[in-house]
């Protein structure tokens, strides 16, 4: 689910294919269809929104439990029903969630309010490298596997680090660069004003949505400069629009 291809997947990949067929469910198009079934929508805010669908129609009692994970992949998606993805099935959806006694404050502590020093930290190391182009309107950052080795983090604890530069003032575009083993790094794209992100994921083999993207490349200066340049002229082309 939510996986714009195999690559995304990672090592999993080949251990699920063991089990017979392989139904892809995302709410973009996938840029490599790797399913043999494929149930894609485009307009759904948020593959939680897609398994309500499902779960709808094959008449599957929607418990507690099950509702607040999609609720959290509604929540997640929409940057906590901030941004311009959303619809008003969206709403609906939750409105009807709400009714199985989810705990939506319960939910919305543990996402947001329960960070890890870890995370914290990572952060804070992430908005102290920032470095600003186009007059502060492109911020970028990076972290290195040392420093997440060095607060004792895990890979995902760097997750905030794009999200929290975005939020920086007259940032229409924030890239974050986490370095990865085998001479990769891992790009995370976060967009404001309608400005396309997605785009530029797609021209180095990756993908997402319109303001929230991402991309894998080489972890070399050339491939930095030149993914830093083709988001300069992003702005400069959609960011007055």
């Amino acid at each position: 689910m939510d996986c714009n291809s195999k690559e995304m997947v990672g090592k999993p990949y080949e251990k699920i294919k063991e089990y017979g067929r392989l139904i892809e469910i995302d709410h973009h198009e996938v840029r490599k269809p790797f399913g043999d079934l494929r149930i894609i929508d485009d307009k759904a805010t948020a593959v939680g929104e897609q398994i309500y669908s499902l779960l709808k129609k094959l008449k599957v009692t929607i418990d507690k439990n099950i509702a607040l994970n999609i609720l959290t992949s509604l929540i997640v998606e929409t940057g906590s029903f901030r941004l311009p993805n959303m619809r008003p099935f969206t709403f609906q959806v939750c409105s009807e969630l709400l009714k199985t006694g989810a705990d939506f404050y319960k939910l919305a502590d543990m996402i947001f309010w329960s960070h890890s020093k870890e995370v914290v930290l990572l952060s804070g190391k992430a908005l102290a490298r920032c470095r600003f182009l186009e007059q502060g309107k492109l911020v970028w950052s990076h972290i290195k596997i040392k420093d997440i080795q060095t607060v004792g983090g895990k890979d995902e604890d760097v997750d905030a680090g794009a999200d929290e530069m975005r939020a920086i003032k007259d940032t229409e575009i924030a890239v974050f660069f986490r370095e990865k083993s085998g001479s990769r790094a891992r790009v995370s794209l976060r967009s404001k004003k309608h400005i396309n992100v997605a785009l530029l994921a797609e021209r180095y083999g990756g993908g997402g949505h319109s303001d929230v993207a991402g991309c894998v490349i080489k972890n070399e200066p050339r491939e930095i400069r030149g993914l830093l340049r083709e988001a300069q002229r992003l702005i400069r082309r959609d960011g007055n629009k």
